[in-house]
């Protein structure tokens, strides 16, 4: 019986042609653009966040423009989350477990925006509350919590401010009027430039 004669130089050049188009599909969804249109309905999308699902569907729609508001609306809701919601957590470590890409947005969202009264309640209950089969979550979740530390007293040694230190610093709360005040001074140490901050930061920043 004929054996069929396999070419190895044609199969070693389209094992080459088939690597490289998976490359560029890589490349090309890590560098995707967020048009402005996207940006508008990420950032509309933010409000229905209030469920595990839904932070999942708008990080497969919108990951690409995760910045400035946008980022700051998904620490928030992860945030918000993982506090009241904590029996919900068998969901997001479901989720976690299928798509390590999400880990890692949900973890990199547990930042310095996230408000020290609510990293309290994470904290607890991630030491204290922790279902079984979840420990290596809950040890991811701790293990972030010890990486803002780091950031926020190397930001104090540097002389930066956060927007979570101006109100610990200052014990108000943002929702009063010596809070939006102390949030404004937050804005303006990080855009630098008072002008150029009025021109870029989000509207609610923004004296006029």
């Amino acid at each position: 019986m004929l054996q069929p004669v396999v070419n190895t130089k044609t199969l070693h050049t389209f094992l080459l042609i088939f690597i490289s188009l998976c490359l560029l599909s890589v490349c090309d969804a890590a560098t995707k653009v967020c048009s402005k249109e996207e940006a508008f309905k990420a950032e509309n999308d933010i409000d229905n966040l209030k469920d595990w699902d839904s932070v999942y569907r708008s990080y497969r729609n919108f990951a690409h423009c995760d910045d400035g508001a946008i980022w700051e609306g998904y620490s928030d809701a992860v945030g918000n989350l993982l506090a009241s919601d904590w029996k919900s957590l068998y969901k997001l470590n479901k989720l976690c477990s299928a798509d390590k890409g999400f880990k890692s947005f949900v973890l990199k969202h547990l930042d310095i925006l996230i408000p020290a009264n609510i990293w309290e309640v994470i904290i607890s209950n991630a030491t204290n509350k922790c279902p079984n089969g979840m420990r290596g979550l809950c040890k991811a979740i701790l293990k972030r919590n010890d990486a803002v530390i780091r950031d926020i007293e190397q930001d104090k040694k540097q002389g930066k401010h956060s927007a979570v230190t101006l109100e610990e610093r200052n014990k108000v709360d943002t929702q009063t009027s010596e809070g939006k005040t102390c949030e404004m001074e937050a804005t303006k140490a990080f855009w630098g430039n008072a002008a150029f901050m009025r021109e870029c930061a989000p509207p609610r920043y923004s004296s006029g």
